[in-house]
Protein backbone atom coordinates (compact mmCIF):
# COMPACT_ATOMS: atom_id res chain seq x y z
CA UNK A 1 0.00 0.00 0.00
CA UNK A 2 1.45 3.18 -0.87
CA UNK A 3 1.70 5.91 1.62
CA UNK A 4 1.47 9.73 1.62
CA UNK A 5 4.80 11.40 1.50
CA UNK A 6 6.35 10.92 4.85
CA UNK A 7 9.20 13.96 6.62
CA UNK A 8 12.94 12.41 6.24
CA UNK A 9 14.91 10.38 5.03
CA UNK A 10 12.52 8.06 2.44
CA UNK A 11 9.68 10.55 1.68
CA UNK A 12 8.22 7.77 -0.77
CA UNK A 13 7.61 4.44 1.17
CA UNK A 14 4.82 1.99 1.04
CA UNK A 15 3.68 -0.60 3.75
CA UNK A 16 3.30 -4.39 2.89
CA UNK A 17 3.19 -7.68 4.61
CA UNK A 18 2.58 -11.29 3.63
CA UNK A 19 2.05 -14.96 5.04
CA UNK A 20 4.79 -15.00 6.71
CA UNK A 21 3.62 -12.29 9.42
CA UNK A 22 6.48 -9.96 8.38
CA UNK A 23 5.75 -6.12 7.91
CA UNK A 24 8.09 -3.89 5.75
CA UNK A 25 8.09 -0.33 4.97
CA UNK A 26 10.09 0.17 1.68
CA UNK A 27 11.28 3.37 -0.32
CA UNK A 28 9.77 3.28 -3.67
CA UNK A 29 12.41 5.81 -4.83
CA UNK A 30 15.05 2.28 -4.60
CA UNK A 31 12.75 0.04 -6.42
CA UNK A 32 13.54 0.21 -9.68
CA UNK A 33 14.20 -3.35 -11.70
CA UNK A 34 18.53 -2.68 -11.26
CA UNK A 35 17.92 -2.52 -7.35
CA UNK A 36 14.81 -4.93 -6.60
CA UNK A 37 15.94 -8.28 -7.02
CA UNK A 38 16.79 -11.38 -5.47
CA UNK A 39 20.54 -11.44 -4.02
CA UNK A 40 21.35 -14.25 -1.02
CA UNK A 41 24.59 -12.57 -0.67
CA UNK A 42 23.93 -9.25 -0.25
CA UNK A 43 24.35 -7.56 3.06
CA UNK A 44 21.85 -4.76 2.57
CA UNK A 45 18.49 -4.40 0.89
CA UNK A 46 18.43 -0.91 -0.12
CA UNK A 47 14.72 -0.45 -0.62
CA UNK A 48 13.79 -1.89 2.59
CA UNK A 49 13.31 1.21 5.23
CA UNK A 50 11.80 -1.04 8.51
CA UNK A 51 11.17 -4.65 8.87
CA UNK A 52 8.83 -5.77 11.66
CA UNK A 53 9.27 -9.42 12.08
CA UNK A 54 5.85 -11.53 13.53
CA UNK A 55 4.06 -7.80 13.73
CA UNK A 56 1.07 -10.25 11.96
CA UNK A 57 1.77 -13.43 14.03
CA UNK A 58 -0.36 -15.48 11.39
CA UNK A 59 0.28 -13.72 8.62
CA UNK A 60 -1.70 -11.23 5.83
CA UNK A 61 -3.95 -12.71 3.28
CA UNK A 62 -5.85 -8.91 2.50
CA UNK A 63 -4.44 -5.34 2.28
CA UNK A 64 -3.60 -2.92 5.19
CA UNK A 65 -5.67 0.22 5.37
CA UNK A 66 -4.23 3.91 6.42
CA UNK A 67 -5.99 6.53 7.84
CA UNK A 68 -4.22 9.64 10.03
CA UNK A 69 -0.79 8.55 9.95
CA UNK A 70 -2.11 5.38 11.21
CA UNK A 71 -1.80 1.86 9.50
CA UNK A 72 -4.41 -0.99 10.01
CA UNK A 73 -3.75 -4.99 9.53
CA UNK A 74 -6.52 -7.40 10.28
CA UNK A 75 -4.52 -11.04 10.09
CA UNK A 76 -5.69 -14.54 9.90
CA UNK A 77 -7.43 -15.89 13.51
CA UNK A 78 -5.94 -12.74 15.35
CA UNK A 79 -7.53 -9.09 16.13
CA UNK A 80 -6.97 -6.32 14.23
CA UNK A 81 -3.92 -4.53 14.77
CA UNK A 82 -3.34 -0.45 14.43
CA UNK A 83 0.14 0.85 14.32
CA UNK A 84 1.18 4.39 14.44
CA UNK A 85 3.30 6.03 11.25
CA UNK A 86 5.74 8.59 12.62
CA UNK A 87 8.56 10.35 10.30
CA UNK A 88 8.22 7.50 7.90
CA UNK A 89 8.32 4.62 10.11
CA UNK A 90 5.85 2.24 11.84
CA UNK A 91 5.68 2.05 16.09
CA UNK A 92 7.14 -1.55 16.73
CA UNK A 93 3.72 -2.66 18.63
CA UNK A 94 0.37 -2.06 18.02
CA UNK A 95 -1.23 1.16 19.55
CA UNK A 96 -4.97 -0.59 19.46
CA UNK A 97 -6.23 -3.92 19.18
CA UNK A 98 -9.82 -5.47 18.19
CA UNK A 99 -11.10 -7.65 21.10
CA UNK A 100 -12.30 -9.74 19.29
CA UNK A 101 -10.29 -11.86 16.33
CA UNK A 102 -11.34 -12.10 12.26
CA UNK A 103 -11.74 -15.87 10.98
CA UNK A 104 -9.27 -17.37 8.21
CA UNK A 105 -7.83 -15.25 5.92
CA UNK A 106 -8.65 -12.25 7.97
CA UNK A 107 -10.85 -9.37 7.89
CA UNK A 108 -11.36 -7.19 4.64
CA UNK A 109 -10.79 -3.45 5.37
CA UNK A 110 -11.97 -0.33 4.80
CA UNK A 111 -12.12 2.86 6.41
CA UNK A 112 -14.53 5.97 6.22
CA UNK A 113 -13.87 9.21 8.26
CA UNK A 114 -14.91 13.62 8.01
CA UNK A 115 -10.75 14.16 7.39
CA UNK A 116 -9.27 13.57 10.00
CA UNK A 117 -11.89 13.17 12.22
CA UNK A 118 -14.77 10.39 13.04
CA UNK A 119 -12.79 7.95 11.98
CA UNK A 120 -14.63 4.30 11.28
CA UNK A 121 -12.77 1.09 10.65
CA UNK A 122 -14.95 -1.31 8.81
CA UNK A 123 -14.16 -4.82 8.73
CA UNK A 124 -15.55 -7.89 7.20
CA UNK A 125 -15.42 -11.57 8.06
CA UNK A 126 -15.82 -14.25 5.73
CA UNK A 127 -14.82 -17.05 8.04
CA UNK A 128 -17.30 -19.30 6.17
CA UNK A 129 -16.98 -18.39 2.87
CA UNK A 130 -16.48 -22.19 2.24
CA UNK A 131 -20.19 -22.83 3.15
CA UNK A 132 -21.18 -19.45 1.79
CA UNK A 133 -22.35 -19.04 5.44
CA UNK A 134 -23.54 -15.38 6.12
CA UNK A 135 -20.68 -12.67 6.25
CA UNK A 136 -20.48 -10.66 8.98
CA UNK A 137 -20.31 -6.79 8.81
CA UNK A 138 -18.83 -4.27 11.91
CA UNK A 139 -17.53 -1.34 12.58
CA UNK A 140 -14.80 -0.14 15.10
CA UNK A 141 -13.52 3.16 16.43
CA UNK A 142 -10.79 3.93 14.34
CA UNK A 143 -8.71 5.49 17.07
CA UNK A 144 -10.11 2.69 19.75
CA UNK A 145 -10.08 -0.61 18.03
CA UNK A 146 -11.67 -2.31 21.27
CA UNK A 147 -14.93 0.06 20.75
CA UNK A 148 -16.97 -1.97 18.23
CA UNK A 149 -19.62 0.68 16.83
CA UNK A 150 -22.11 -1.78 14.95
CA UNK A 151 -22.30 -5.53 14.04
CA UNK A 152 -24.50 -7.27 11.48
CA UNK A 153 -25.46 -9.79 13.67
CA UNK A 154 -26.97 -7.26 16.34
CA UNK A 155 -30.05 -7.23 14.76
CA UNK A 156 -30.46 -10.77 12.65
CA UNK A 157 -31.40 -11.59 9.60
CA UNK A 158 -32.40 -7.59 8.70
CA UNK A 159 -28.73 -6.67 8.41
CA UNK A 160 -27.07 -9.97 7.15
CA UNK A 161 -24.87 -9.26 4.15
CA UNK A 162 -25.67 -12.51 2.60
CA UNK A 163 -23.35 -15.56 1.63
CA UNK A 164 -19.75 -14.50 1.98
CA UNK A 165 -16.96 -14.47 -0.39
CA UNK A 166 -13.71 -14.68 0.26
CA UNK A 167 -11.28 -11.19 0.07
CA UNK A 168 -14.01 -9.39 0.31
CA UNK A 169 -13.83 -5.39 1.13
CA UNK A 170 -16.24 -3.65 2.52
CA UNK A 171 -16.65 -0.06 -0.06
CA UNK A 172 -17.40 3.00 1.62
CA UNK A 173 -19.31 5.65 -1.04
CA UNK A 174 -21.49 8.61 0.14
CA UNK A 175 -22.83 7.58 3.80
CA UNK A 176 -23.23 3.77 2.49
CA UNK A 177 -21.40 0.52 2.75
CA UNK A 178 -21.80 -1.96 0.29
CA UNK A 179 -20.68 -5.21 0.72
CA UNK A 180 -20.42 -7.71 -2.25
CA UNK A 181 -21.59 -11.47 -1.60
CA UNK A 182 -22.58 -14.86 -2.96
CA UNK A 183 -25.07 -13.79 -5.65
CA UNK A 184 -25.76 -10.20 -4.86
CA UNK A 185 -24.08 -6.90 -2.86
CA UNK A 186 -26.00 -5.62 -0.03
CA UNK A 187 -26.11 -1.70 0.67
CA UNK A 188 -25.46 -0.54 4.51
CA UNK A 189 -26.96 3.17 5.78
CA UNK A 190 -28.82 4.76 8.08
CA UNK A 191 -32.10 3.78 8.44
CA UNK A 192 -35.35 6.07 8.23
CA UNK A 193 -37.48 6.88 10.94
CA UNK A 194 -40.80 6.71 10.44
Amino acid sequence: MLLPDQPGAHPHVLVEAGKMGTVYVLDRDVMTAGNLHFCADCTSDRQIVQELPDAIPSGLWGMPVYWNNTVYFSGSEEPIRRFSLEQGHLQPAPTSLSKDACDYPGCGLSLSANGTRDGILWALQVGDFDDKRAAVLKAYDARDLSRILYTSTEHGERDSPGGSLRFIMPTVVNGKVYVGGARHITVFGLLQRP
